[in-house]
């Protein structure tokens, strides 16, 4: 029977968390512009405060990244509105 405090605890701050945690997880969602879809070769996203990681399929896009492609790196993106753009030093045509 001490088991059923300690859940009711448990269930208590998890119900006074919740909110907070899907208002931030809804607010980030906004401010996402886009994501990855194909990734070849050397390809990076460099957020607005300079912060640069390797872009992979599924990263986030969000207003104001810098998405830059290697020699022989190309990358898409998909935006919000399902629009799509192919990023490529080098255009293929």
């Amino acid at each position: 029977m001490h088991a059923l405090p300690s859940l009711m605890r448990f269930l208590a701050v998890l119900i006074v968390l919740t909110p907070p945690l899907i208002a931030c997880a809804a607010e980030a969602d906004a401010a996402r512009v886009g994501f990855v879809n194909k990734v070849e070769n050397d390809a990076q996203l460099v957020s607005a405060s300079g912060a640069s990681a390797t872009a992979v399929v599924g990263a986030a896009v969000h207003m104001k990244d810098e998405l830059r492609t290697g020699a022989t790196g190309r990358m898409q993106v998909t935006f919000r509105d399902n629009t799509c753009s192919p990023l490529a030093r080098t255009p293929a045509c």
